[in-house]
Protein backbone atom coordinates (compact mmCIF):
# COMPACT_ATOMS: atom_id res chain seq x y z
CA UNK A 1 0.00 0.00 0.00
CA UNK A 2 1.19 3.53 -0.77
CA UNK A 3 0.77 4.95 2.70
CA UNK A 4 3.18 7.84 2.21
CA UNK A 5 1.15 9.88 -0.24
CA UNK A 6 3.40 12.40 -1.95
CA UNK A 7 1.76 15.62 -3.15
CA UNK A 8 3.08 16.84 -6.50
CA UNK A 9 4.44 20.01 -4.89
CA UNK A 10 6.53 18.16 -2.32
CA UNK A 11 10.24 17.51 -2.48
CA UNK A 12 10.73 13.72 -2.91
CA UNK A 13 13.32 13.84 -0.14
CA UNK A 14 10.66 15.06 2.30
CA UNK A 15 7.67 12.81 1.79
CA UNK A 16 4.43 14.09 3.23
CA UNK A 17 1.86 11.59 4.38
CA UNK A 18 -1.60 12.83 3.46
CA UNK A 19 -3.10 11.75 6.77
CA UNK A 20 -0.37 13.50 8.74
CA UNK A 21 -0.82 16.62 6.61
CA UNK A 22 -4.59 16.64 6.98
CA UNK A 23 -4.58 16.18 10.75
CA UNK A 24 -1.36 18.14 11.31
CA UNK A 25 0.23 15.52 13.53
CA UNK A 26 2.71 12.65 12.97
CA UNK A 27 1.52 9.06 12.91
CA UNK A 28 3.21 6.43 15.04
CA UNK A 29 4.14 2.96 13.78
CA UNK A 30 1.08 1.25 15.22
CA UNK A 31 -1.23 3.72 13.48
CA UNK A 32 0.60 3.23 10.18
CA UNK A 33 0.23 -0.54 10.53
CA UNK A 34 -3.49 -0.24 11.29
CA UNK A 35 -4.05 1.93 8.20
CA UNK A 36 -1.87 -0.13 5.89
CA UNK A 37 -4.56 -2.59 4.81
CA UNK A 38 -7.65 -0.38 4.76
CA UNK A 39 -9.64 0.05 1.55
CA UNK A 40 -10.15 3.52 0.17
CA UNK A 41 -6.58 4.85 0.27
CA UNK A 42 -6.36 4.70 -3.54
CA UNK A 43 -8.86 7.54 -3.94
CA UNK A 44 -6.91 9.75 -1.57
CA UNK A 45 -3.62 8.86 -3.27
CA UNK A 46 -5.04 10.40 -6.44
CA UNK A 47 -6.11 13.46 -4.48
CA UNK A 48 -2.61 13.85 -3.05
CA UNK A 49 -0.99 13.55 -6.46
CA UNK A 50 -3.18 16.36 -7.73
CA UNK A 51 -2.34 18.82 -4.96
CA UNK A 52 -0.39 21.91 -5.98
CA UNK A 53 0.70 24.21 -3.12
CA UNK A 54 -2.60 23.89 -1.21
CA UNK A 55 -3.61 26.70 1.10
CA UNK A 56 -4.79 26.23 4.70
CA UNK A 57 -8.33 26.81 3.47
CA UNK A 58 -7.98 24.03 0.92
CA UNK A 59 -6.56 21.73 3.59
CA UNK A 60 -9.56 22.45 5.82
CA UNK A 61 -11.91 21.67 2.93
CA UNK A 62 -10.11 18.39 2.20
CA UNK A 63 -10.19 17.45 5.86
CA UNK A 64 -13.94 18.00 5.92
CA UNK A 65 -14.31 15.75 2.87
CA UNK A 66 -12.00 13.18 4.46
CA UNK A 67 -14.12 13.05 7.59
CA UNK A 68 -17.25 12.59 5.48
CA UNK A 69 -15.71 9.65 3.59
CA UNK A 70 -17.24 6.31 4.59
CA UNK A 71 -14.42 4.12 3.24
CA UNK A 72 -12.42 2.18 5.89
CA UNK A 73 -9.19 4.12 5.26
CA UNK A 74 -10.76 7.48 6.05
CA UNK A 75 -13.00 6.33 8.89
CA UNK A 76 -10.17 4.44 10.57
CA UNK A 77 -7.83 7.44 10.27
CA UNK A 78 -10.46 9.71 11.83
CA UNK A 79 -11.04 7.26 14.69
CA UNK A 80 -7.31 6.96 15.34
CA UNK A 81 -6.96 10.73 15.45
CA UNK A 82 -9.79 11.04 17.94
CA UNK A 83 -8.22 8.40 20.20
CA UNK A 84 -4.78 10.01 19.85
CA UNK A 85 -6.03 13.21 21.47
CA UNK A 86 -7.74 11.43 24.37
CA UNK A 87 -6.25 12.64 27.63
CA UNK A 88 -4.75 10.01 29.92
CA UNK A 89 -3.85 12.73 32.45
CA UNK A 90 -4.64 16.46 32.51
CA UNK A 91 -2.65 17.88 29.59
CA UNK A 92 -1.17 14.50 28.53
CA UNK A 93 -2.56 12.83 25.43
CA UNK A 94 -2.69 9.17 24.51
CA UNK A 95 -0.47 9.70 21.47
CA UNK A 96 2.46 10.69 23.69
CA UNK A 97 2.46 7.42 25.61
CA UNK A 98 2.08 5.44 22.38
CA UNK A 99 5.08 7.16 20.80
CA UNK A 100 7.09 6.74 23.99
CA UNK A 101 6.34 3.00 24.16
CA UNK A 102 7.42 2.49 20.55
CA UNK A 103 10.59 4.51 21.07
CA UNK A 104 11.45 2.64 24.26
CA UNK A 105 11.15 -0.77 22.59
CA UNK A 106 13.09 0.46 19.54
CA UNK A 107 15.91 1.63 21.78
CA UNK A 108 15.98 -1.64 23.72
CA UNK A 109 16.35 -3.50 20.44
CA UNK A 110 19.11 -1.24 19.13
CA UNK A 111 20.98 -1.41 22.44
CA UNK A 112 21.30 -5.20 22.10
CA UNK A 113 22.43 -5.03 18.49
CA UNK A 114 19.17 -5.49 16.58
CA UNK A 115 19.20 -2.77 13.92
CA UNK A 116 16.30 -4.13 11.89
CA UNK A 117 12.64 -3.34 11.43
CA UNK A 118 10.78 -1.68 14.27
CA UNK A 119 9.35 -4.22 16.71
CA UNK A 120 5.99 -2.79 17.69
CA UNK A 121 4.86 -2.95 21.33
CA UNK A 122 1.96 -5.19 22.25
CA UNK A 123 -1.14 -3.98 24.03
CA UNK A 124 0.07 -4.97 27.52
CA UNK A 125 3.44 -3.31 26.91
CA UNK A 126 1.71 -0.13 25.75
CA UNK A 127 -0.66 -0.21 28.73
CA UNK A 128 2.27 -0.56 31.15
CA UNK A 129 3.97 2.51 29.71
CA UNK A 130 0.73 4.49 29.59
CA UNK A 131 -0.11 3.71 33.21
CA UNK A 132 3.35 4.71 34.38
CA UNK A 133 3.38 8.01 32.51
CA UNK A 134 -0.11 8.88 33.72
CA UNK A 135 0.86 8.18 37.34
CA UNK A 136 4.11 10.15 37.14
CA UNK A 137 2.68 13.06 35.10
CA UNK A 138 1.61 15.22 38.11
CA UNK A 139 5.14 14.93 39.57
CA UNK A 140 6.95 16.06 36.41
CA UNK A 141 8.51 19.48 36.00
CA UNK A 142 7.20 21.84 33.33
CA UNK A 143 10.20 21.06 31.13
CA UNK A 144 9.68 17.31 31.20
CA UNK A 145 5.97 17.75 30.55
CA UNK A 146 6.85 19.73 27.44
CA UNK A 147 9.22 16.97 26.36
CA UNK A 148 6.53 14.31 26.71
CA UNK A 149 3.88 16.41 24.96
CA UNK A 150 6.28 16.80 22.02
CA UNK A 151 7.30 13.17 21.98
CA UNK A 152 5.16 12.12 18.96
CA UNK A 153 7.08 14.55 16.77
CA UNK A 154 10.40 13.52 18.31
CA UNK A 155 9.68 9.85 17.65
CA UNK A 156 8.62 10.52 14.05
CA UNK A 157 11.83 12.50 13.39
CA UNK A 158 14.03 9.91 15.06
CA UNK A 159 12.77 6.93 13.10
CA UNK A 160 13.00 8.85 9.82
CA UNK A 161 16.58 9.96 10.47
CA UNK A 162 17.92 6.68 11.85
CA UNK A 163 18.30 4.85 8.47
CA UNK A 164 20.34 7.72 6.99
CA UNK A 165 22.58 8.31 9.99
CA UNK A 166 26.27 7.52 9.54
CA UNK A 167 27.80 4.45 11.13
CA UNK A 168 29.77 6.70 13.47
CA UNK A 169 26.66 8.54 14.68
CA UNK A 170 24.78 5.28 15.16
CA UNK A 171 27.69 3.82 17.10
CA UNK A 172 27.87 6.85 19.38
CA UNK A 173 24.12 6.64 19.92
CA UNK A 174 24.15 2.94 20.75
CA UNK A 175 26.93 3.42 23.30
CA UNK A 176 25.03 6.30 24.88
CA UNK A 177 21.83 4.25 25.01
CA UNK A 178 23.61 1.32 26.63
CA UNK A 179 25.02 3.58 29.34
CA UNK A 180 21.70 5.38 29.79
CA UNK A 181 19.75 2.16 30.09
CA UNK A 182 22.18 0.88 32.72
CA UNK A 183 21.80 4.11 34.71
CA UNK A 184 18.04 4.51 34.53
CA UNK A 185 16.21 1.24 33.86
CA UNK A 186 16.36 -0.62 37.14
CA UNK A 187 15.50 -4.24 37.82
CA UNK A 188 11.87 -3.58 38.79
CA UNK A 189 11.30 -1.61 35.60
CA UNK A 190 12.62 -4.43 33.44
CA UNK A 191 10.53 -6.98 35.30
CA UNK A 192 7.38 -5.00 34.63
CA UNK A 193 8.22 -4.65 30.95
CA UNK A 194 9.00 -8.37 30.78
CA UNK A 195 5.71 -9.20 32.52
CA UNK A 196 3.79 -7.11 29.99
CA UNK A 197 5.70 -8.65 27.08
CA UNK A 198 5.04 -12.14 28.43
CA UNK A 199 1.32 -11.42 28.55
CA UNK A 200 1.45 -10.15 24.97
CA UNK A 201 3.23 -13.34 23.89
CA UNK A 202 0.67 -15.48 25.72
CA UNK A 203 -2.20 -13.64 24.00
CA UNK A 204 -0.55 -14.14 20.61
CA UNK A 205 -0.10 -17.88 21.18
CA UNK A 206 -3.79 -18.29 22.00
CA UNK A 207 -4.78 -16.86 18.62
CA UNK A 208 -2.73 -19.25 16.45
CA UNK A 209 -0.62 -16.39 15.08
CA UNK A 210 1.17 -16.16 11.78
CA UNK A 211 4.92 -16.89 12.11
CA UNK A 212 5.81 -13.21 11.76
CA UNK A 213 3.34 -12.15 14.46
CA UNK A 214 4.67 -14.78 16.85
CA UNK A 215 8.27 -13.77 16.14
CA UNK A 216 7.54 -10.12 16.98
CA UNK A 217 5.93 -11.16 20.27
CA UNK A 218 8.95 -13.33 21.05
CA UNK A 219 11.37 -10.52 20.22
CA UNK A 220 9.75 -8.18 22.75
CA UNK A 221 10.31 -10.68 25.55
CA UNK A 222 13.86 -11.47 24.43
CA UNK A 223 14.83 -7.80 24.60
CA UNK A 224 13.63 -7.69 28.21
CA UNK A 225 15.30 -11.00 29.04
CA UNK A 226 18.62 -9.74 27.68
CA UNK A 227 18.33 -6.66 29.91
CA UNK A 228 18.06 -8.97 32.93
CA UNK A 229 21.52 -10.37 32.18
CA UNK A 230 23.30 -7.03 32.46
CA UNK A 231 25.62 -6.49 35.46
CA UNK A 232 23.39 -3.70 36.80
CA UNK A 233 20.45 -6.11 37.10
CA UNK A 234 22.09 -9.53 37.42
CA UNK A 235 19.26 -12.00 37.15
CA UNK A 236 20.62 -14.49 34.60
CA UNK A 237 18.48 -17.35 35.93
CA UNK A 238 15.22 -15.55 35.23
CA UNK A 239 16.62 -14.38 31.91
CA UNK A 240 17.38 -17.98 30.94
CA UNK A 241 13.86 -19.06 31.95
CA UNK A 242 12.29 -16.35 29.78
CA UNK A 243 14.46 -17.20 26.81
CA UNK A 244 13.68 -20.90 27.23
CA UNK A 245 9.98 -20.03 27.25
CA UNK A 246 10.43 -18.02 24.05
CA UNK A 247 12.13 -20.98 22.36
CA UNK A 248 9.26 -23.23 23.38
CA UNK A 249 6.74 -20.67 22.15
CA UNK A 250 8.45 -20.60 18.77
CA UNK A 251 7.88 -24.35 18.62
CA UNK A 252 4.35 -23.93 20.07
CA UNK A 253 5.29 -26.10 23.07
CA UNK A 254 5.00 -23.50 25.82
CA UNK A 255 2.25 -24.19 28.36
CA UNK A 256 -0.22 -21.95 30.16
CA UNK A 257 1.05 -23.27 33.50
CA UNK A 258 4.65 -22.35 32.72
CA UNK A 259 3.56 -18.92 31.55
CA UNK A 260 1.58 -18.35 34.76
CA UNK A 261 4.58 -19.37 36.87
CA UNK A 262 6.81 -16.91 35.04
CA UNK A 263 4.25 -14.12 35.43
CA UNK A 264 4.19 -14.79 39.17
CA UNK A 265 7.96 -14.35 39.31
CA UNK A 266 7.74 -11.16 37.27
CA UNK A 267 4.89 -9.55 39.20
CA UNK A 268 5.87 -6.59 41.38
CA UNK A 269 3.39 -5.01 43.82
CA UNK A 270 4.49 -1.40 43.31
CA UNK A 271 3.86 0.83 40.31
CA UNK A 272 6.41 0.52 37.52
CA UNK A 273 8.53 3.62 37.87
CA UNK A 274 11.72 5.03 36.43
CA UNK A 275 13.41 8.21 37.70
CA UNK A 276 13.70 9.65 34.20
CA UNK A 277 11.05 12.26 34.89
CA UNK A 278 12.24 13.44 38.31
CA UNK A 279 13.84 16.84 38.77
CA UNK A 280 16.99 15.61 40.52
CA UNK A 281 18.61 13.68 37.67
CA UNK A 282 22.37 13.87 37.69
CA UNK A 283 23.48 11.01 35.47
CA UNK A 284 26.74 11.47 33.54
CA UNK A 285 26.09 12.55 29.99
CA UNK A 286 22.41 13.27 30.56
CA UNK A 287 22.53 16.51 28.59
CA UNK A 288 25.45 15.46 26.38
CA UNK A 289 25.21 16.35 22.72
CA UNK A 290 24.66 13.78 20.02
CA UNK A 291 22.59 12.90 16.99
CA UNK A 292 19.29 13.20 18.87
CA UNK A 293 19.25 16.98 19.24
CA UNK A 294 15.75 17.81 18.03
CA UNK A 295 15.08 20.60 20.45
CA UNK A 296 12.70 21.06 23.38
CA UNK A 297 14.55 23.71 25.31
CA UNK A 298 18.21 23.27 26.11
CA UNK A 299 18.31 19.50 26.46
CA UNK A 300 17.65 16.24 24.70
CA UNK A 301 15.29 13.43 25.71
CA UNK A 302 17.09 10.80 27.71
CA UNK A 303 16.62 7.21 26.62
CA UNK A 304 15.74 4.82 29.36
Amino acid sequence: MLLCLLPAWSDPANQIDLVEWLFQRPLNCVEIQVLSDKDGWQNWAKVAQGLDHPTPTERATLLQQFRADTQPFATTACNLDQVAHRQIAPGLEFQSSEAFAEWLLFGMAIAVGSDSNQVLPGSHFRDAVQTTLAVEWPKMSTHYKEVLVGFPSYWANMRKQWPTMSFEDKNVTVIAWQNNLANVVQRDDVLRLANASLQDLQDAMRNNPAPQTLEVACDRLIFCAQRLRRPDIQDPQLSDQLIAFVNKARNQQASEVESAQLMQKLDIPKVWYSPIWTDTMDFPGYWAGGPWGWGWGSGYPYFW
